[in-house]
């Protein structure tokens, strides 16, 4: 009975945490199925006016998310107050709307005086995630809220002006991103994922728990000898070329050497995430990281909870 009651609960908690992975992947999947970014050096709306008159059916978006944080207050009650990041864009925002809106709509392109909000500086200036209609104030200037975001990080998004700088590009997929920054003399970089490609890897470590618990079952039937050891055999080479299909198909080609032995490639790598790690992350990178970081937790606790279900019922001695 207390064996029966042990495998129970952990395979209750193997599930639980495992559907729960499997769903923010998929999440995250439909998310960022149309986008992709790149760093290119700061540029104005002038510069890029080029891109259009190149690329008229390709659309692009460019934004930059200031490193300082400014002071935004309430208008009508100026004792409340918070510091926040300002993301400015120039294009179409929904496609750098890498976070669910809570309730209004996204500011856009070519509008003046309005912005959106995050929900927890919101929640501090009006309590309320409802702040549509309202109105701020940011160096003195006054701006209307007009959306409230789910981003989950301090941030203030507004249409940038003409004459702004901006140092992101965000396209729909990464073969026009590489041609639009191309037309820009940029070059990107290989080893920057698109947000579909981090939500492919999240759903390849979902793959793993799974993984583990179908090879521990053959295992335990490769010890039983007989015809049943051969079919185990089988079916471990089949899963095993299952996982080499499966990584094969998340992770993207670039990302893999021609050669294992290329040192050269190797060192390409690591200077793309020393030059990604001194950028500061935006709104983009966070969600990114704290997505992945997400799914990688539950999935550790999927096979943390199979591993205490092997090591209890292993160590529990039958009455």
């Amino acid at each position: 009975m207390k064996r029966a009651l042990i495998r129970l609960l952990c395979l209750a908690a193997f599930a639980a945490a495992l559907t729960g992975a499997v769903c923010l992947a998929l999440n995250m999947q439909e998310m960022w199925a149309n986008c992709a970014a790149c760093s290119i050096a700061p540029s104005t709306g002038d510069d890029l006016a080029l891109l259009d008159a190149l690329y008229p059916d390709a659309g692009w978006t460019a934004y930059t998310q200031d490193a300082a944080s400014l002071s935004v207050t309430n208008e009508a009650l100026p004792t409340r107050s918070a510091q926040v990041q300002t993301l400015s864009f120039l294009g179409d925002p929904n496609r750098i709307a890498f976070f669910p809106l809570v309730s209004g709509r996204l500011p856009r392109e070519g509008e003046s005086g309005v912005c959106a909000l995050d929900a927890d500086t919101a929640w501090a200036l009006f309590r309320s995630t409802d702040a549509n209609g309202d109105r701020v104030r940011v160096n003195g200037d006054p701006l209307l809220v007009v959306g409230v975001l789910d981003v989950g990080c301090p941030l203030l998004m507004l249409p940038a002006a003409q004459d702004a700088r901006f140092d992101r590009l965000a396209a729909s997929s990464r073969e026009e991103l590489e041609a639009l920054a191309s037309a820009l003399g940029e070059e990107t970089d290989p080893f920057e994922l698109s947000g579909s490609e981090i939500a492919r890897i999240a759903l390849l470590l979902c793959v793993f728990p799974i993984v583990l618990r179908i090879a521990s079952a053959l295992g335990a039937l490769r010890r039983r000898g007989g015809w049943r050891r051969e079919a185990a055999n089988l079916l471990l080479w089949a899963l095993f070329a299952g996982v080499v299909l499966a990584i094969l198909w998340c992770v993207p080609v670039r990302l893999l050497p021609a050669r294992w032995s290329d040192l050269g490639f190797y060192a390409e790598l690591l200077d793309s995430f020393r030059a990604r790690g001194l950028r500061l992350p935006d709104a983009r990178d966070l969600l990114l990281q704290s997505g992945l970081a997400r799914v990688g937790i539950l999935c550790l606790a999927a096979c943390a909870a199979f591993w205490i279900e092997r090591k209890c019922l292993k160590c529990e001695k039958p009455s």
